[in-house]
C-alpha cells in the first residue's frame, strides 16, 4: 500500500481568498448597476423637469409679450400724438412707463432664447454677410442709447475682410448685448471701443467690446456667462437684468463655432 498526502493549505488559501475577491467584485457590480438604474430615472426626471419649466417659460413669455406690445404701443402713440397736452410731469411719468415696458419686453425676449437654447430648439439662418453691415446694423439700434448719455463710439474695422458664415440677426443680437453691458457701465461721456479683426488661422473674425467700466472683481470672469448669474458690480449698482444677456452672447456664438 503505497500513500501519497499533498499539503494544500496555501493552495486552499488562495483559492478562498479569490473566491471572496470575485463575491466582492459581483457585489460591487450589482451595486453599480443599480447605482446607474438610480442615475438614468434621475435624469429622466430631470429632462422631465427641464422640458415642462423651457414650455412653461415659452408659453408664459408669449402670454406676457402680447399685451406688454400693445401697451409699449399706445404708449409711443400717447407720446406722438398727446404730448402737447400733457404737463411736463406726466410726460415724464408717460417716459418712465414707456421704458419699463421696453426693459420688460427685453427681459421676456431673452428668457425666451435662453428656453430655446436649454432644449436645443433654437435654430440659426446661416448666410454670407459683410460684418460690417452687421455691426451698422446693431449700432443703429443702440444709437439712442449712446446720445442719451453722450457717449462716443470707436471703430476699428479694416476695409479687406471677407464676407462671413454667419445668421446676421443673432450677431447683431450678440453687439446689442455687449455693447448694453459697456454702455451701462461706462460713465457719461467716456468711451467705448468695437475692434474687429481676423483670427490667425484667418478662419474666424475676432469683435472685441471694451469700456472704461469699473472692471470685474476677480473671481467672477468664470462665472459672468452663466444663466441667470448677476455680478457684484451689477448688484451693488442696483443694475437691472435678469442676468441672462452674457449666457445667451456665449451660446449663440458657440452655435456659430466660435469662443
Amino acid at each position: 500500500l503505497v500513500l501519497l498526502a499533498q499539503d494544500v493549505t496555501a493552495q486552499f488559501s488562495v483559492q478562498q481568498e479569490l473566491m471572496q475577491r470575485h463575491n466582492e467584485l459581483r457585489l460591487l457590480q450589482e451595486r453599480l448597476e443599480h447605482q446607474n438604474e438610480e442615475l438614468l430615472a434621475s435624469n429622466a426626471e430631470l429632462r422631465l423637469m427641464n422640458e415642462i419649466r423651457s414650455s412653461f417659460i415659452s408659453v408664459a413669455a408669449h402670454e406676457l409679450r402680447t399685451p406688454l406690445t400693445s401697451i409699449y404701443g399706445f404708449l409711443e402713440l400717447l407720446q406722438d400724438t398727446g404730448a402737447e397736452n400733457l404737463t411736463p410731469d406726466q410726460q415724464e411719468h408717460l417716459q418712465l412707463m414707456e421704458e419699463s415696458t421696453e426693459r420688460l419686453l427685453l427681459t421676456l425676449s431673452e428668457l425666451l432664447d435662453a428656453a430655446r437654447i436649454d432644449s436645443d430648439r433654437l435654430e440659426l439662418v446661416l448666410r454670407p454677410a459683410q460684418i460690417s453691415d452687421v455691426i451698422d446694423a446693431a449700432i443703429l439700434s443702440f444709437e439712442s442709447r449712446l446720445l442719451a448719455r453722450q457717449q462716443h463710439l470707436e471703430l476699428t474695422i479694416p476695409a479687406d475682410l471677407p464676407d462671413v458664415l454667419c445668421d446676421p440677426q443673432r450677431i447683431e443680437q450678440v453687439l446689442g448685448h455687449l455693447l448694453s453691458n459697456a454702455s451701462k457701465f461706462t460713465p457719461e461721456k467716456g468711451t467705448i471701443r468695437l475692434a474687429v479683426q481676423p483670427t490667425e488661422s484667418r478662419d474666424f473674425l475676432r469683435l472685441a467690446v471694451s469700456d472704461q467700466g469699473q472692471g470685474i472683481a476677480n473671481g467672477e470672469e468664470d462665472r459672468l456667462f452663466q444663466r441667470f448669474y448677476r455680478s457684484t458690480t451689477v448688484r451693488k449698482n442696483g443694475t437691472p437684468g435678469a442676468g441672462l444677456g452674457l449666457y445667451i452672447t456665449r451660446s449663440l456664438v458657440e452655435f456659430h463655432g466660435g469662443d
